[in-house]
């Protein structure tokens, strides 16, 4: 994750302070909790 953080449009995007945080709030997700949130955003984008 930190690695995807440094490349890419995020290095331009995020400043050293949010990507820390941004690392911070992965470290510390539960995988379940990731899977819900994922789950949800999924829910939004669906076209019916």
């Amino acid at each position: 994750m930190q690695a995807l953080l440094k490349v890419g449009p995020w290095k331009h995007r995020l400043s050293n302070n949010d990507r820390m945080r941004s690392l911070n709030s992965y470290m510390q997700l539960d995988p379940a909790h990731a899977r819900e949130r994922v789950s949800a955003y999924f829910q939004t984008r669906r076209l019916i």
